[in-house]
């Protein structure tokens, strides 16, 4: 960013030539500093040497890892595309002190944490698969095509805000999965047909969680029953009007439409 006379700024943006390929990278994100960043859509990074940051122009794409834990339970969390690159000296946080900035179109997660250990077997960039934490002492790297490609279509996505790094987030896990497992009870137990439209039960659902002051949207709790509800056993049955129809996933990500919850 350039200061011109009478205080105006500018940005230095760095654009990518028509015609020539995108580029794919690797960055890390730790868990304190994800909020700010998932709500700004700014990167930047703690070396202000790096020269890989610089080479970064619109249209790249990048895949974020995060060590969850620990630096040996390093997991790719989710990516995005490149909106811009510009120069500005102000840091974004105290210790991201690069004075390049990347600006992001938007972030899409993964809706679990993908842990490199379980993929790592697979990825190109990963030369020496016995020391894996080596590839990922740089905050910024470029990866290929066919890795980032890999590593993306491992989990599925969402925009949302990952439940892995709400605070508390194991106890939000663990009451949502309460929460509908109760649920689910209430109405087998009380519902004269045997089965359930899973619009209607995600509306008693969102109705008690929200009488214990969880803000969680009718969006959310769909969206985290679609999710998660493979891990419950629960079975479900397809409806004949698409209105009635709700994208549920597996364990792999793969997903089928259903209507009904059976009441079994």
């Amino acid at each position: 960013m350039l200061l011109l006379k009478g205080g105006v700024h500018i940005k230095q943006q760095t654009l990518r030539s028509a015609g020539e390929s995108s580029k794919y990278w690797i960055c890390r994100i730790d868990e304190e500093y994800l909020s700010r960043i998932d709500e700004q859509k700014i990167l930047s990074i703690a070396n202000q040497e790096s020269n890989a940051v610089k080479s970064v122009k619109a249209e790249d794409k990048i895949v974020f890892f995060s060590p969850l834990s620990n630096e040996k339970n390093i997991s790719f969390i989710g990516y995005g595309p490149v909106e811009e690159a510009f120069d500005d000296p102000e840091y974004l946080l105290d210790s991201l002190k690069s004075g390049r900035k990347i600006k992001l179109k938007g972030i899409k997660y993964f809706t679990e944490p993908i842990p490199v250990k379980d993929i790592a077997g697979d990825l190109k960039f990963i030369k020496d698969k016995k020391n894996l934490p080596y590839p990922f002492k740089s905050e910024f790297k470029e990866i290929n095509q066919e890795d980032f490609n890999y590593i993306t279509r491992r989990m599925n996505s969402s925009k949302t805000f990952p439940v892995y790094f709400e605070k508390m987030s194991f106890t939000m896990d663990e009451f949502l999965t309460c929460s509908i497992k109760g649920t689910y009870e209430i109405v087998k137990n009380t519902e004269e047909s045997n089965q359930i439209e899973i619009k209607e039960f995600i509306r008693l659902l969102h109705k008690f969680i929200n009488s214990y002051g969880i803000s969680k949207s009718y969006e959310d709790i769909l969206e985290y029953y679609s999710q998660n509800v493979w891990k419950l056993g629960f079975q479900h049955s397809p409806s004949r009007n698409p209105d009635n129809l709700v994208k549920l996933y597996g364990p792999r990500g793969n997903s089928q439409r259903f209507g009904y919850i059976k009441l079994v």
